[in-house]
C-alpha cells in the first residue's frame, strides 16, 4: 500500500507533451470495479499487492478469497474496509462458479487473477464476452540452473533448498527443477541432501521445530504422489528427506 501510494503521483499523474503537432494531455482513469481473484498460499500478502494500487488508483475492489484460505484474508480485509466508504472494498466467498460469475460480470472494468494457468485460461473465457481487461500471474515450472564454476557453499546449497521447498513447494516461484552441471553432478546431489536433512524438517507448522507443514489439500498430496510416482517409473531415484 505505502508503495503504491509513493509511486501514484508519477504513474496516474496528467503526462503533457507539446510538439509540432499540438498539446497533448494524457490523463489515467480508474477501471471502475476491479475483481481480484486471489490464491490460497498467500492470500495476504497477494491481496495486499492487489488491493492497495487498486484503491489508490481510484478504483473500487471486489476480492474473492480461495476457499482452501478463506478465513484470514477476509478478517483482513474487512477490517481494512472499515476505514473506507461502504461498497469500497468487499469480499465474496466461494467455490469455482463464484468466480465465474464475477469475471463475467459486466460491470467488472478489470480482473486481477494469481494463480493456476488452467484456471487463468477458463477466467479468460469468462471475460471474452466482455473484453474485460485482465492481468494474469500463473504458474510455472521454474529451474535453478548450478554451472560447474559454483561453489558449493553450506548458504548456496541451504538458499537452493529453501528455494525447493518453502511454503512446502506450494508457491509460483519456488524451484521445480535443479539443471546442475554433470562435473559436479554427484558432489552437488551428496551436499543437497546433507543440507536438506539438517534443515528440513516435516511436522506440525505449530511445531517450532518445524520447517515444512502439510500440503495445502487431499487433491495436492494425491497430485504430488502422482508426480513422483511418475518420476520414479521414468527411471528416478526417490529420497525420502524431512521425516522426524
Amino acid at each position: 500500500g505505502e508503495y503504491a501510494v509513493d509511486q501514484a503521483p508519477s504513474v496516474l499523474g496528467d503526462q503533457r507533451i507539446t510538439d509540432d503537432e499540438g498539446r497533448f494531455v494524457f490523463r489515467s482513469m480508474p477501471y471502475g470495479v476491479v475483481a481480484a481473484i486471489i490464491p490460497w498460499n498467500a492470500p495476504l500478502n497477494i491481496s495486499s499487492t492487489v488491493v492497495g494500487p487498486a484503491l489508490v488508483a481510484g478504483n473500487t475492489v471486489v476480492v474473492k478469497p480461495s476457499p482452501l484460505a478463506p478465513l484470514a484474508v477476509t478478517a483482513y480485509l474487512r477490517q481494512v474496509a472499515k476505514r473506507l466508504p461502504p461498497g469500497v472494498l468487499n469480499v465474496v466467498n466461494g467455490d469455482a462458479d463464484v468466480g465465474a460469475a464475477l469475471v463475467s460480470d459486466p460491470r467488472i472494468g478489470k480482473i486481477a487473477f494469481t494463480g493456476s494457468t488452467g484456471v487463468g485460461r477458463h477466467i479468460l473465457r469468462g471475460a471474452a464476452e466482455g473484453i474485460t481487461p485482465s492481468l494474469l500471474e500463473l504458474g510455472g515450472n521454474d529451474a535453478a540452473i548450478v554451472l560447474d564454476d559454483a561453489e558449493l557453499t553450506d548458504e548456496l546449497v541451504a538458499r537452493l533448498v529453501f528455494g525447493s521447498f518453502l511454503t512446502a513447494g506450494q508457491i509460483c516461484m519456488a524451484i521445480k527443477l535443479l539443471l546442475v552441471h554433470e562435473s559436479i553432478h554427484d558432489e552437488f546431489v551428496v551436499r543437497y541432501r546433507e543440507i536438506a536433512d539438517k534443515a528440513l524438517l516435516i511436522g506440525d507448522p505449530l511445531d517450532p521445530r518445524v520447517t515444512i507443514g502439510p500440503l495445502v489439500s487431499r487433491r495436492q498430496v494425491d497430485l504430488v504422489r502422482a508426480i513422483v510416482g511418475d518420476a520414479a517409473t521414468e527411471g528416478a531415484s526417490v529420497f525420502e528427506i524431512g521425516t522426524p
